[in-house]
């Protein structure tokens, strides 16, 4: 059996189990290719709230998957804006690693490939522990981390991103808005590609909206981090205009998921009066997500710093007509007014029009979400597994995955 190590920077805990949950899904897809898995996960010493799930308890019952959670030293975030303390958290972690990789190679027959979760630290930690295995490695980078934009740290990251460019196949990109962010850390435009991120599909079944009965009104979801480029709050102004400019009141909204935002959200709710029809429900496990998401009429993440975005494959999954923004992750997926709309960033007037033109037209919403469902089955899990073989196996020159040829779309990988 070919053997496959994740060292990630993201894992479910029982804090936040949807946290990371791709990698859990991805995970599943290289079973189902017949590959063993090994994650490696690191627990920063003295650092609360990484409790991690099991892969049992993340539906992974009975596959060839072994967690392995690490200590490791580190300074924490706060103080690691200099070359030395970096450094040391490089050197801490990677030596982690590598004592990890050596044992493993120890029990089980050679790893095949290697799968870096994220430049900090698994991926500027490869010099570290490369080493200690042989196996074509791809790092992956999944969105703008703005510690590694910082003055001070770009000052120094120069040699360790080279180190990284010599070790590694390849620095693969979950969209391509982060072609621009990779150039700018210093990244080799050869050494970058995009191979964009699946999602769990449904089996097929017919899409049959209005899903939620009228005298409900139309269900709009949001599933997402409350963090700033996210655009909730872009949602909650459009909704409000809605009632200001087409007087349109029934809909309901609901929010999935928590982060340092949320306050403020919840009283600019509260300031445009919009109460009784928003509903805030936190973050919940992943069944319960799918289920929120897969009761939506309209699904809507206006974010203008999106890398790629999972939730609206699994919205699109679900028959859901989705709203992204132009000039981000969305764009990879969705082809406006064909399986989707992308509007533009921070724009609650063009988003107002848009909701009020799926809420008017029940029979588009239908159409849209019929073709979205098609648009998703190109983005699959196994996909992703087939194309990473594919480019750890023959390098940066290797097809996209045939699906996203035939969905329609004009912009490429």
């Amino acid at each position: 059996m070919r053997q496959v190590v994740l060292i990630s920077a993201f894992w479910p805990t029982r804090d936040n189990p949807i946290s990371g949950v791709f990698v859990v899904q991805q995970i599943a897809a290289f079973c189902r290719a017949g590959w063993e898995v090994t994650v490696l996960v690191g627990r920063a010493v003295g650092r609360t709230g990484q409790d991690y799930l099991a892969p049992a308890e993340l539906g992974l019952q009975g596959a060839s998957v072994e967690l392995v959670v690490f200590p490791y030293l580190r300074f924490p975030q706060a103080l690691s804006a200099t070359a030395l303390s970096f450094r040391f958290n490089m050197w801490s972690y990677g030596n982690a690693v590598a004592r990890r990789l050596r044992a493993l190679r120890h029990r089980r027959s050679a790893i095949q490939l290697c799968l870096a979760h994220g430049v900090v630290y698994p991926g500027l930690a490869l010099p570290y522990w490369a080493d200690a295995t042989a196996a074509p490695t791809l790092v992956y980078l999944h969105g703008v981390d703005p510690f590694l934009t910082l003055p001070a740290v770009r000052r120094f990251i120069g040699p360790l991103i080279k180190a990284v460019e010599t070790r590694a196949q390849a620095l693969v990109l979950v969209g391509s808005p982060l072609r621009r962010h990779a150039d700018e850390l210093g990244f080799a435009a050869g050494k970058c590609v995009v191979v964009a991120n699946g999602a769990e599909l449904l089996a097929e079944e017919p899409v049959t909206p209005p899903r939620i009965p009228a005298e409900r009104g139309v269900h709009v979801v949001s599933v997402s981090n409350l963090i700033a480029l996210k655009g909730i709050d872009d949602n909650l102004h459009a909704l409000h205009r809605l009632k200001a400019t087409f007087s349109r009141t029934d809909w309901r909204y609901s929010i999935v998921g928590d982060g340092p935002e949320r306050a403020r959200l919840e009283a600019l709710t509260t300031a445009l009066g919009l109460d009784g029809q928003v509903r805030f429900l936190g973050r919940l496990p992943y069944t319960e997500t799918m289920a929120v998401m897969a009761s939506a009429d309209i699904f809507s993440v206006p974010s203008w710093g999106e890398a790629f975005g999972i939730v609206y494959l699994e919205a699109m999954a679900r028959g859901c007509p989705t709203i992204g923004c132009l000039d981000n992750g969305a764009a990879d997926i969705i082809t406006s007014g064909v399986d989707g709309f992308l509007v533009p960033p921070k724009d609650p007037q063009a988003l107002a029009a848009t909701f009020e033109t799926l809420m008017a037209h029940p029979e588009l919403r239908r159409r849209i979400g019929e073709v979205a469902r098609r648009t998703a089955r190109g983005f699959t899990w196994d996909a992703n597994v087939a194309r990473l073989v594919a480019l750890a196996e023959g390098g940066i020159a290797v097809p996209a995955p045939a699906a996203a040829e035939t969905v329609g779309h004009s912009h490429g990988y």
